[in-house]
């Protein structure tokens, strides 16, 4: 090599390593997520949910973890502490978290917290038939992944490099002392909760024009769709894996409750549905996991699913909702198996039917 190219390539690798070097030392003196060092300062926008999640379960300590989407952003981990004993819950919930999402925050979890002991699993029958073809385009791989470039990854990035300058102007709501407010939905949706009486009604009017079209008697003999089959063939494998691979942690399934009108429009009306058969399958692949529970109140028709001024939509309740149902998890009041689901569904279906209108203020 002749001494121009010499000098260019040296000059080319001093120059890269000069332009790297201020990033790094901004972003590690930081620490925008606390990656390195947890500060007791806990990013809380709603955009960079995934990153604060990979911080706090590198630099604090836990023996149990919910892992869900925004349909777990309320729930209360003290409840869970008290009826499980674990010394610290901590929620891992993401607003728009898919299935391929939640296993990699279990696993990075379990990777980093030797002292895990539960982990609180948000599921539904639709999570696990997407599993192989979602996931959240705000997922930052490289944070939750083995990498052994993660760390250098993460002094480049330029969303860390934002975060860093927003952490060092103290930009008060981008950052919180409670580390489980990262997960909450409802302080940041008010506008949304406050219209949810007549939001309520008028889906509950619109199921009651389309009429009853249907009800699966059995579902057993139902036929699951190709898609829906191949799509569980692949999440429930996942879900195997990632159960039967950690004998030492308990895992508590819960499929949160909805609100009647999408029970109705799904096992009644017009939607019609593949959940039941997609459900009583993932049973039978899980059921020879002893450290795998399921509650299932999804297609329970409690007080919860058809109270006046319990849902916002139909699938966001409010925290009284999730209370009772993390009070009914600690009970074990609606665990589910392969042999008694099929009866619940099938008496649950007996008594389906649409509520009047709730009263709405003027």
């Amino acid at each position: 090599m002749n001494r121009s190219k010499l000098l260019f390539w040296l000059f080319l690798v001093l120059g890269a390593s000069t332009a790297s070097a201020v990033p790094f030392s901004y972003v590690y003196r930081f620490d925008p997520i606390s990656y390195f060092r947890d500060d007791d300062r806990y990013l809380v926008r709603q955009d960079y949910q995934f990153h604060a999640i990979a911080g706090q379960i590198r630099t604090t300590t836990f023996d149990g973890l919910i892992v869900g989407s925004s349909l777990s952003g309320n729930l209360n981990p003290r409840i869970f502490e008290d009826g499980f004993h674990l010394r610290e819950v901590r929620n891992a919930s993401a607003f728009g978290a898919g299935l391929s999402d939640r296993i990699a925050v279990a696993q990075l979890a379990i990777r980093k917290q030797p002292s895990l002991r539960t982990i609180f699993f948000e599921i539904k029958p639709m999570n696990i038939e997407g599993a192989c073809r979602y996931r959240s385009s705000r997922f930052p791989t490289y944070l939750f992944d083995k990498n052994p470039l993660n760390d250098v990854l993460y002094f480049v990035s330029a969303d860390m490099i934002f975060i860093s300058k927003v952490k060092r102007a103290g930009i008060g709501d981008f950052f919180t002392s409670n580390p489980d407010q990262a997960a909450r939905w409802l302080e940041a949706h008010a506008a949304h909760v406050a219209g949810a009486p007549a939001r309520m009604n008028s889906l509950i009017a619109k199921v009651r024009n389309e009429g009853p079209s249907h009800r699966p008697i059995d579902i057993d003999k139902k036929p699951m769709s190709d898609e829906a089959r191949r799509q569980l063939d692949c999440g429930a494998e996942a879900l195997f894996q990632l159960v039967a691979g950690n004998p030492t942690i308990r895992f508590v399934f819960f499929e949160p409750p909805e609100h009647i009108s999408l029970v109705w429009r799904r096992y009644a009306g017009a939607a019609g549905s593949d959940s039941p058969a997609v459900k009583l399958a993932f049973l039978r692949r899980m059921r020879a996991l002893p450290n795998f529970e399921y509650h299932d109140f999804g297609d329970r028709l409690a007080d919860m699913s058809a109270k006046c001024g319990a849902f916002v939509d139909e699938t966001h309740f409010l925290p009284a909702v999730g209370d009772e149902m993390q009070r009914d998890i600690v009970a074990g009041t609606a665990r589910e198996t392969e042999q008694s689901y099929p009866t619940r569904f099938r008496a649950m279906l007996e008594t389906l039917d649409l509520p009047e209108l709730c009263e709405v203020e003027h």
